[in-house]
């Protein structure tokens, strides 16, 4: 577990950073638990965690779902 103070730096660092900073579809993260040292830190942007997880692979998915609901 980590604290509340820094559990909260992600979201902080979220809502005060410059939208035009910030890249959208980027996965956000104070800590991480990842395979290589580099992203272990944490930090903003992180990479990817499923590199089959694209834009493409979303609005894919948006569809399908859409289709599936009948909307």
């Amino acid at each position: 577990m980590i604290s509340d103070q820094d559990g909260a730096q992600t979201t902080l660092h979220c809502i005060l950073s410059d939208a035009d900073d910030m890249e959208s579809g980027t996965f956000y993260s104070q800590f991480g638990i990842y395979k290589d040292k580099k992203s272990r830190k944490g930090g903003w942007p992180l990479k990817m965690i499923n590199p089959n997880a694209t834009p493409e692979a979303a609005a894919k998915l948006w569809e399908q779902s859409e289709k599936l609901v009948g909307a």
